[in-house]
């Protein structure tokens, strides 16, 4: 218990104070050690155990984190398979694509990697080259034949690794599994569409002719091609305004026919696809057109019909120079009404 000050306010001091009083203030206790002893004790015997809870048994490997390979599953797919009887210094054009096995796609890689021809065992060096994007995922190159003969192509991205001031080289070589186009790419990446439609206005309301041509993008022997594809009309950065079915009516050429009925006027793009919904992620994109869609015969292109109890009334109307003498004449007759108003009531 500790006795607060005295307080000697005079008239003009504290109106609430009260001179000569003490009065009581209360103080919160501070834990003395003696208090603090049994939670040290008990923090000592508790934190060993805690910490033999969390800890892993002995002799048991923790299990290893999940994370992605410092390296994806990349393969190589050459445009044509190998010869088999290219002499030593034969020059080969080779294609390779990029397929990413993991993310089942083509990946974006940059602008280069290696090829190289390697021998049969004890053939001698490999020959390498560098091939060049021409577009993405898909590179080419020309490479020969190494004097010891032809074993196998590899491919890969040139590294080096460092360790200790000492650097070494790390390619990362991508195995070649296979020839032709990844079995899994969609369509729209291994190939490319172009639309005809002859004159690129069309009119609305009415059914537009138009055919569909998808080509393989690599010197590939084949390329599986679907039995239909999609035209959809939309408006440039926006909806789908209309669609249409095309089947294919010549596999030798890729060639794919029908018709679309496109509903309203405008400037619109025509795309190819293999949906009608799918957007981006299922349109080529190399198949684009813009097109103008003006009026049908039957979207308001024709004459306006005339209306109801029209037919063989001869007049259209009274001429406006004769609406214009009619108000006059009222302004001039309500001025007149006005004079006489006035008079008769003097």
């Amino acid at each position: 218990m500790v006795e607060r000050g005295w307080t000697d306010d005079g008239p003009n001091g504290n109106p609430d104070a009260t001179s000569g009083v003490r009065e009581p203030m209360q103080t919160t206790r501070v834990p003395t050690l003696r208090a603090l002893l049994p939670l040290v004790a008990f923090v000592a015997v508790a934190w060993p155990a805690t910490l033999a809870a969390a800890s892993p048994p002995a002799g048991v490997s923790p299990p290893p984190s999940e994370q992605p390979p410092e390296r994806p599953p990349y393969e190589a797919w050459l445009d044509r398979p190998l010869p088999t009887d290219a002499a030593p210094g034969t020059g080969l054009d080779v294609g390779v694509t990029i397929w990413d096995a993991l993310g089942l796609e083509i990946p974006r890689l940059g602008a280069t990697i290696f090829v190289q021809a390697v021998p049969p065992a004890g053939g001698g060096d490999p020959v390498r080259v560098v091939a060049i994007r021409d577009w993405p995922g898909h590179f080419r190159a020309r490479i020969d034949v190494p004097p010891g003969g032809l074993d196998r192509l590899e491919t890969g991205i040139p590294a080096t690794v460092c360790e200790n001031d000492v650097c070494r080289p790390d390619d990362w070589i991508i195995p070649v599994v296979g020839a032709g186009p990844p079995p899994d790419a969609p369509i729209t990446t291994v190939a490319e569409a172009r639309i005809d439609v002859g004159d690129p206005a069309l009119a609305a309301d009415a059914p537009t002719n138009l055919s569909v041509v998808v080509r393989a993008r690599a010197n590939w022997a084949s390329v599986p091609l679907p039995a239909d594809i999609v035209v959809r009309a939309r408006e440039p950065r926006g909806p789908n305004v209309a669609a249409a079915t095309l089947t294919l009516a010549d596999p030798a050429s890729g060639t794919y026919r029908g018709s679309i009925t496109i509903p309203r006027t405008g400037e619109l793009v025509l795309e190819a696809a293999t949906d009608t919904d799918g957007g981006d992620a299922t349109r080529f994109g190399t198949s684009m057109i813009p097109v103008s869609v003006g009026a049908g015969s039957r979207s308001g292109g024709g004459p306006a019909p005339a209306a109801p109890g029209a037919a063989g009334r001869t007049d259209e109307g009274l001429p406006a120079i004769v609406v214009v003498l009619l108000v006059g004449a009222a302004f001039v007759g309500a001025g007149v009404m006005l004079v006489g108003f006035r008079s008769g009531g003097r």
